[in-house]
């Protein structure tokens, strides 16, 4: 389902026409298709946290709803690297 922002502050997008979404789900955003995820939903209001540099987007942009709640991997495979927030490697 594709949706678009009605709203930008920051880091943070309300979005409409995205379906059942729901609270931990995983959106991408914008044209660039930014990791977001969403806080919370009121009505057909969709609040949502967009993980990574948010310049550039602008109410009307598309907001695709992915289904997938959002995942951190865990464990040993982990000991020994430095990554960013999105478990993406630095460096």
């Amino acid at each position: 389902m594709t949706g678009r922002i009605v709203n930008a502050a920051g880091p943070v997008i309300r979005a409409v026409d995205l379906g059942d979404v729901a609270a931990g789900e995983i959106l991408r955003v914008g044209s660039l298709r930014l990791l977001g995820e969403v806080l919370s939903v009121d009505g057909e209001v969709a609040t949502v946290q967009v993980y990574e540099e948010t310049t550039g987007l602008r109410v009307g942009d598309a907001v695709e709803a992915t289904g997938r709640p959002m995942l951190a991997q865990l464990g040993p495979g982990l000991l020994g690297n430095t990554y960013d927030g999105l478990q993406r490697p630095l460096g």
